[in-house]
């Protein structure tokens, strides 16, 4: 509870920042998000950690050559995705605290996705708009096939306003 009305709190806040040990993971964190049951999933390079903020469950990535992702989304199912060189896969979890990659979807064998590596998603009510190298832009979910939206620059960021989504370019 806050002071008393008329009276000012002083002091140091009620809470504590530790670094990317504390949640047993090996390099910083790259996305993090809020999962309907109250607990947090962090992911860092290598790997996933579920928590509550305090108390944190670890997963380490197998030993797989096509990871390259930033970021991950969440389905309404609540299985979580990521891109891979060439495609998107699911993220499985393991018994012995390991989560690999099981592809689902490989991007179409076109000129315009040649180097693109989806290694970044932001989502848009039901969209996911997969970007990161090569420049392209990607509509994609599961049971859907991949759809370029539009192909050139360098994507730094997305952001919708209304019903519109716009690109933030690195060069302009």
């Amino acid at each position: 509870p806050g002071a008393p009305a008329r009276l000012g709190e002083v002091g140091v806040p009620a809470f504590d920042v530790f670094g990317q040990e504390t949640m047993g993971l090996s390099a910083p964190p790259t996305d993090m998000k809020f999962l309907d049951d109250g607990r947090v999933l962090v992911v860092s390079q290598r790997e996933i950690a579920f928590g509550d903020g305090v108390r944190w469950e670890t997963y380490q990535l197998a030993n797989q050559d096509n990871y390259n992702s930033a970021n991950i989304v969440i389905d309404v199912d609540g299985r979580l995705y990521m891109g891979i060189a060439g495609g998107f896969a699911r993220i499985n979890f393991g018994a012995n605290a390991r989560w690999t990659l099981e592809p689902v979807t490989l991007l179409p064998n076109d000129s315009r996705f040649e180097g693109f590596v989806p290694n970044n998603v932001a989502t848009f009510g039901q969209r996911w708009f997969w970007y990161g190298g090569g420049g392209s832009l990607i509509l994609w979910k599961p049971g859907q096939t991949p759809r370029l939206i539009t192909h050139g620059g360098t994507i730094q960021h997305l952001f919708a306003l209304g019903d519109s989504i716009f690109i933030g370019d690195m060069a302009s």
